[in-house]
């Protein structure tokens, strides 16, 4: 438990003295995850955050919102393993540990959500109109089946381009529509293509694409942002070669993601 207002709550094995706010609480945690398990400090915060820390302060509604923010943890291409352990940073940071319960929540909320994508692909980015990491992990899978066939590697033939409109103020909707239309502008309706999320969007090429599409792409985007009155954005772009299996790629498109 911890004192909050003048109430005990409830948070961990022992009675433990804790913040006085949900910000204070929330700050502590972020700083103990970010210096201690967290991987990428830029992707921390989602608002199930604010809503376990809620829970957590309340007494209310623990479990249920540790695996909401499990589930968006495993949507955001965080480990497991890398979940669990923030979660041990929020109780460290309310003065508690987490109970066996609400580590077999978030577990389980991972796990299922991870099993949800692999018979229930998401298609369709309705903001970007490009296509969802699910559907290119999907594509991406024929190409490795086509190259296997033919006894060549995909490497050899394909590669992504990566492009990251990252920005320090955060991703903007009307910033992923830009992204979205200039990307199918250059590259054409039903390429593989797809957004990552935090800014970072890849497509399918030639394993050697030349300077020239890149800077095609990011003169495109440019001209397109221009055109509906958002500062213009400065995208960085480079090719990442193909690993040597499908489910390389698929931890690789994770890594990139995180990596914007």
């Amino acid at each position: 438990m911890f004192m909050h207002f003048g109430r005990l709550i409830c948070v961990g094995p022992t009675p433990v003295q804790g913040p006085q706010s949900a910000a204070e609480l929330r700050e502590r945690w972020r700083q103990i995850s970010q210096a201690t398990v967290w991987l990428h400090p830029s992707d921390w915060y989602h608002p199930g955050v604010d809503a376990l820390v809620w829970a957590i302060i309340t007494g209310r509604g623990i479990s249920a919102a540790a695996e909401r923010l499990a589930h968006a943890r495993a949507l955001g291409g965080v480990g497991i393993g890398e979940t669990i352990d923030d979660i041990g940073c929020l109780y460290q940071a309310a003065g508690g540990a987490p109970s066996a319960e609400i580590l077999r929540v978030v577990a389980t909320g991972w796990v299922a959500t991870v099993q949800e994508w692999a018979v229930r692909p998401a298609v369709h980015d309705p903001v970007s109109g490009l296509g969802t990491t699910q559907y290119l992990i999907e594509r991406l899978a024929e190409v490795y089946g086509n190259a296997a066939r033919s006894l060549v590697a995909a490497g050899d033939r394909y590669a992504l381009l990566v492009i990251d409109a990252s920005r320090a103020h955060g991703i903007d909707p009307a910033e992923v529509a830009v992204v979205g239309q200039a990307l199918m502008a250059v590259f054409g309706v039903g390429h593989p293509m797809a957004t990552l999320g935090n800014g970072v969007y890849v497509v399918l090429t030639d394993a050697d694409p030349g300077p020239c599409v890149s800077e095609e792409v990011r003169a495109t985007i440019t001209r397109v942002a221009e055109s509906h009155g958002i500062e213009a954005l400065a995208p960085q772009t480079r090719v990442a070669p193909l690993p040597a299996t499908h489910r390389q790629v698929i931890t690789l498109l994770a890594d990139l993601r995180r990596a914007g």
